[in-house]
């Protein structure tokens, strides 16, 4: 039995590819907001979001070329993926919370969200909650918190905080 080659990447085949990702990514990140505003944290949640990760382990197929086939693997299949299954557990930088915009760009991109109250609550001393810490825990931003842009990684993007509570 012959091998058959695969075609060789034309440059419309990969403009083919990114826009069906440039689609897709976001639909797929505004779906898993939407389910993830309107169930409970765990099994629930994660059978909501379970559709959205074959379509986000597909896209990298899409592409013929190698260097965009693993830039795409690790921000589709490897990045958005785990976000999403950290969001069904409750845990990591996504919250359902968030406005659509910058739920959409922490889900595809390695960007870490900082919550930032605008006014705070009595009692509550106006601080800055930053969600999806290095070890995958938010906390106050006191004084080990400032110095976590300088260490390189992503850069925060200042968010509002959601409504609610404040986090414990």
């Amino acid at each position: 039995m012959a091998t058959q080659a695969l075609p060789a990447p034309t440059m419309e085949s990969e403009l083919r590819a990114l826009a069906w990702a440039a689609l897709l990514t976001p639909a797929c990140a505004a779906y898993a907001r939407f389910a993830a505003r309107r169930l409970r944290p765990g099994l629930p949640r994660l059978a909501a979001l379970s559709p959205t990760f074959p379509v986000l382990a597909y896209l990298p197929c899409t592409f013929a070329s190698l260097h965009l086939r693993l830039f795409s693997t690790f921000f589709h299949t490897w990045l958005a993926v785990n976000k999403l299954v950290l969001l069904a557990l409750d845990r990591g930088p996504l919250h359902p919370g968030l406005p659509l915009l910058p739920f959409v760009l922490c889900a595809g991109l390695p960007i870490k969200v900082r919550l930032v109250q605008s006014r705070p609550p009595a009692g509550w001393g106006g601080r800055v909650w930053e969600q999806g810490a290095r070890r995958g825990e938010g906390g106050p931003a006191g004084g080990r918190g400032r110095d976590r842009g300088r260490r390189g990684g992503a850069a925060p993007l200042p968010m509002p905080m959601p409504e609610g509570p404040a986090p414990d």
